[in-house]
């Protein structure tokens, strides 16, 4: 159904082991707030838009796409995270067809606001359809930690390549900023969620 009151766009965003993902799933268990989840959707789209696979393939190789016709992300992160050149040409050939995706996504919407979870929100210039951003943070030590517990084939070069390449510069936007620590325990994190929300529906 479509939704003819578009609701108010927050941003969730920070770097890679703030915790993006445990903030979005308290938003949505506690509060039913709607989430797009923009590096899913964005893997899903690689697999299932035709032009978009071609033009991957065209980049990067047949091999960008295993046999059974899944995106190989193993092949492709070797390929883009090492080379920012090679990755700013994947981000430029992802990044419209995700943008368009939110679009259709957001009109089915009927909530107070949505949240609108993107790793380089900024970098990817979806931080245009925002009112406003939470950016996530948390110590280094504990954001490497988390990582590793993820990722344990993760050596640790390649996770902090991986940290390197997803950072962003809050101050590259002009969209109100609420900041959120998240390097205490969950019942903190979830009080302060708490807060925020309420300040949203308040605002």
């Amino acid at each position: 159904m479509k939704n003819s009151r578009k609701p108010m766009v927050v941003g969730l965003t920070g770097p890679i082991g703030s915790g993006k993902t445990t903030v979005a799933r308290i938003f949505r268990e506690a509060f039913d707030i709607p989430v797009y989840h923009a590096d899913d959707r964005a893997k899903q789209l690689m697999e299932t838009e035709p032009e978009l696979r071609r033009k991957i393939k065209e980049a990067f190789g047949k091999d960008s796409y295993g046999e059974n016709g899944r995106l190989n992300r193993a092949y492709l992160g070797q390929k883009v995270f090492a080379d920012a050149k090679a990755l700013k040409r994947l981000e430029k050939m992802v990044h419209p067809v995700v943008r368009a995706d939110f679009k259709k996504w957001l009109q089915t919407q009927d909530a107070p606001y949505v949240l609108l979870e993107n790793a380089i929100l900024i970098k990817s210039g979806m931080d245009r359809f925002c009112d406003k951003i939470i950016w996530v943070n948390a110590d280094e030590n504990i954001r490497t930690e988390r990582i590793r517990k993820r990722n344990p084939e993760w050596d640790d070069a390649h996770i902090r390549q991986r940290m390197h390449s997803g950072v962003q510069n809050s101050e590259n936007t002009d969209i109100p900023i609420i900041r959120l620590e998240n390097s205490q325990n969950i019942k903190y994190l979830t009080e302060k969620i708490k807060e925020i929300h309420q300040s949203i529906l308040d605002d």
